[in-house]
């Protein structure tokens, strides 16, 4: 986990500091910015990939991206995009995101990542904002005259000491409801979450959003018997599981005990030797809500 921020467009503010501060806890191990034609990106870290040379927000080309998150097969974009003569210099995912931008444009390079990310790119002209495919890591925006203003989360967009704080009635309602407030409102009114999947580009203050990944209506697979069924489920989880424990770090699972989540520490513990650690979260005195039994007899089951 990251934590990304900044602005784009022109502004006579510049609270750098605080806004990639209120993300500290994004990214405790490094803070960085850099400055663009019209605006800045800034990244707090959280070392995964690279954890020397990875260093944020990353130049290629014409483009400089910020991201939050990781993008699993950038082994082999970067392989591809060396034989077309590209030079990297770190290792680090977000560098093979700036070269495919600056190689085959917003549009493909979004369609041949695997991953989950928000990505703000740029070539200094225009701001691309970016979502992965379901939504996994956060991404908020907002207009201030003719400055679009983005960060991880609500608290960086809250850092501008000129922006309102009006709460959006709507989004409480969804909140009270739902328990979360889906995309595009928030609770504040003015500032909207990306939605999954999506993708803004602002260019000469003009904003243009769209869906660039829709979910595949199901095949249908009628014709075949259970034990094929759980095969294919088998093979699916195994190979997803698999692109993300690549990392030079020890590898946890949240663990509730439940179906999902045991599944994927049985998928980690098989693919990785060293002992892997698992984490539960308790709520004393709400019954309902403790799944530390059956996470601790899974947590067993898998030493």
């Amino acid at each position: 986990m990251c934590g990304i921020a900044g602005a784009f467009g022109p502004t006579r503010l510049h609270p750098r500091a605080a806004v990639l501060a209120a993300l500290a806890h994004r990214g405790p191990d490094d803070s960085h910015h850099v400055q663009l034609e019209q605006g800045w990106l800034g990244v707090r870290r959280l070392s995964i990939v690279d954890i020397e040379g990875g260093r944020q927000p990353v130049r290629s080309g014409r483009i400089t991206v910020a991201m939050n998150g990781e993008v699993y097969n950038h082994g082999p974009l970067r392989r591809e995009l060396e034989a077309n003569g590209r030079v990297f210099h770190a290792q680090s995912d977000t560098e093979v995101v700036a070269a495919l931008i600056d190689e085959v444009g917003i549009d493909r390079a979004l369609e041949r990542m695997e991953g989950q990310f928000a990505i703000a790119a740029s070539d200094g002209r225009q701001l691309w904002l970016a979502r992965d495919r379901l939504g996994q890591k956060p991404l908020y925006w907002t207009m201030r005259g003719e400055e679009l203003r983005f960060g991880s989360e609500l608290k960086a967009l809250l850092s501008w000491p000129d922006q309102p704080r009006s709460l959006d009635r709507v989004g409480l309602q969804q909140l009270l409801m739902w328990e979360y407030i889906p995309a595009p409102r928030s609770i504040y009114e003015g500032v909207q979450k990306l939605a999954r999947g999506s993708l803004l580009h602002l260019e000469q203050g003009r904003i243009q959003q769209r869906t660039w990944w829709r979910p595949p209506l199901p095949s249908d697979h009628r014709g075949l018997g259970r034990e094929r069924w759980a095969q294919s489920v088998r093979t699916a989880m195994y190979a997803a599981t698999r692109k993300r424990v690549q990392t030079e770090l020890p590898i946890a699972v949240l663990l509730s005990g439940g179906i999902d989540s045991s599944i994927v520490a049985a998928q980690v513990r098989a693919q990785r030797a060293e002992t892997l650690n698992t984490f539960s979260v308790v709520f004393p005195g709400q019954p309902s809500f403790d799944e530390s039994g059956p996470a601790r007899r899974m947590a067993d089951h898998l030493q």
